[in-house]
């Protein structure tokens, strides 16, 4: 990389989470998906295993900013319980099965069904949605998310000739997985799309794009306006999603490495007048 420039990676903070709650319509696990769902979720886990106690599970009466420095306690003393809870929060949500989820966990089944059922007892409006979602699946062979993208569905249930009733098809994990996947990708396209994004595309400074984050390389005295304009474009509410707005995190450092990046204050107070 040229002397005095930098990489910027901006990305939308639990996007995933947020959308699931979205289509589920919950607005308790949106909230949570955006400040630490994982960490709610892991202090449940923790108290199960007599790790703390009951009464240490955060209260979601509390405000925003103090339930977080109680989730990132959390997440700083219980990391491997954390990365338990990561993983089955986005495995539940895209319809991951228990025996699957232990081996790539490497937990014990009846772990992976123990936390499953935790999950789902927590937030079920979660499990209500996803039932929805693969009974329409089922019923119309397809689903259209809000930006009218269109994915064809065959084999969402099959019948079980041993255990004479229908289970999950082929087809099932798409169909959940297609709401909020796609429409994160659709959400990404449109910010691409805009004149202020295409025209750093031009110049050569946005270089990369994944489901939920842009990657450029801008020179160290344009980092912090190329990083606002980037975080204005990626939180201008979606007219398609009722004006949702997701919240924008970025990084910056010499490499595309995680140690190599540092998150920015992009609060209105941190920024010169």
């Amino acid at each position: 990389m040229a002397s005095g420039r930098v990489l910027l990676e901006c990305d939308w903070k639990g996007i995933e989470g947020v959308l699931v709650g979205w289509f589920a319509n919950d607005q308790e696990y949106m909230r949570l998906a955006k400040i630490g769902v994982h960490d709610y979720f892991c202090a449940h886990i923790l108290a199960s295993k007599g790790k703390i106690s009951v009464s240490e599970i955060p209260s979601l009466s509390l405000a925003d900013a103090e339930l977080k420095p109680i989730f990132r306690d959390l997440k700083t003393r219980f990391p491997k319980d954390r990365d338990d809870a990561k993983h089955c929060v986005h495995g539940q949500n895209y319809g991951m099965g228990p025996r699957l989820m232990a081996d790539m966990y490497e937990m014990p089944e009846a772990e992976a069904k123990r936390l499953q059922k935790m999950y789902f007892e927590l937030f079920p409006k979660i499990r209500n949605w996803q039932r929805s979602v693969l009974d329409r699946a089922s019923r119309e062979c397809k689903l259209r998310n809000p930006f009218s993208y269109e994915m064809p569905l065959w084999e969402v249930y099959r019948w079980d000739s041993k255990r004479q009733c229908y289970v999950l098809g082929e087809d099932a994990k798409s169909a959940i997985a297609f709401l909020p996947r796609d429409t994160a990708a659709a959400m990404l396209k449109e910010v691409l799309l805009r004149p202020s994004i295409r025209q750093l595309v031009n110049e050569g400074i946005v270089l990369a794009s994944t489901h939920d984050s842009i990657t450029a390389e801008v020179d160290e005295r344009d980092l912090m306006s190329t990083a606002m304009l980037l975080k204005r474009e990626m939180e201008a509410p979606v007219p398609e999603l009722s004006n949702l707005s997701v919240g924008v995190e970025a990084k910056a450092g010499c490499s595309w490495h995680e140690e190599a990046m540092e998150v920015l204050d992009l609060s209105p107070v941190s920024q010169p007048l």
